[in-house]
């Protein structure tokens, strides 16, 4: 049906929009930068850091902001749902960086058979397992004469460290809503006396109890 897709960048300190278009584009996944270049030639600005949900994950367009300087905050779909089944299933492959191999449930080695292989956009080594025909859970592993297959990115360790970043980023954020939410809900003595019979620290709840008895203002720098 005919559609449009609108796009905007919002400051996140005063909450301005400051670019607004419409374009053609079904999905938003390819538009992540091309918002950044309209920011720049509209208003000549070059954030420092963007943040954006998950429709713009586009790994190569956020290296590419990411070199230009602008710090990337957005996070990426959940695992593909055949991922999410085989985990369940116990079905997971250790990497082995010394060997350069993988290792199944069952304790079998997958070995290198091939380097570089191009799959979606990216480079892959890939390893197979040559001992799958008398394994007990092969029906649920693998479909394959040949054995199970596994594929390890060779910039793996990038999206990674991205992924953990926006995770960090989350954690921040919802730690100091609790503050908040504990300040509100309860009687600040009260709950480090509650604290200290959980977990007594002594160092630590007094270092926290020297911070929620100084003035307010350093209360909000906390949990900001």
């Amino acid at each position: 049906m005919p559609a449009y897709n609108v796009q905007s960048t919002v400051d996140d300190a005063s909450h301005f929009i400051l670019t607004c278009e419409v374009t053609d584009s079904p999905i938003d996944i390819e538009l992540l930068e091309p918002n950044m270049t309209t920011l720049k030639e509209q208003l000549d600005i070059v954030p420092q850091m963007v943040r954006a949900d998950c429709g713009y994950a586009n790994e190569e367009q956020i290296q590419s902001l990411e070199q230009q300087g602008i710090e990337c905050i957005v996070p990426f779909q959940e695992e593909p749902a055949v991922k999410k089944i085989e985990r369940e299933n116990g079905i997971t492959f250790t990497y082995d960086e010394k060997t350069d191999t993988f290792q199944c449930p069952q304790g079998k080695k997958l070995l290198l058979v091939s380097k570089n292989r191009k799959f979606r956009k990216h480079l892959y080594n890939e390893y197979r397992c040559k001992e799958c025909d008398q394994c007990p859970v092969k029906q649920k592993c693998t479909k394959s004469k040949s054995g199970r297959t596994v594929l390890r990115r060779l910039d793996g360790e990038w999206l990674r460290t991205h992924k953990e970043k926006v995770q960090v980023e989350m954690d921040l954020y919802s730690t100091g809503y609790n503050l908040i939410r504990l300040k509100n809900v309860e009687i600040i003595s009260l709950l480090f006396e509650k604290l200290a019979q959980w977990n007594p620290v002594t160092g630590f709840f007094a270092l926290l109890s020297n911070i929620f008895t100084k003035k307010k203002q350093y209360y909000l720098i906390l949990c900001s």
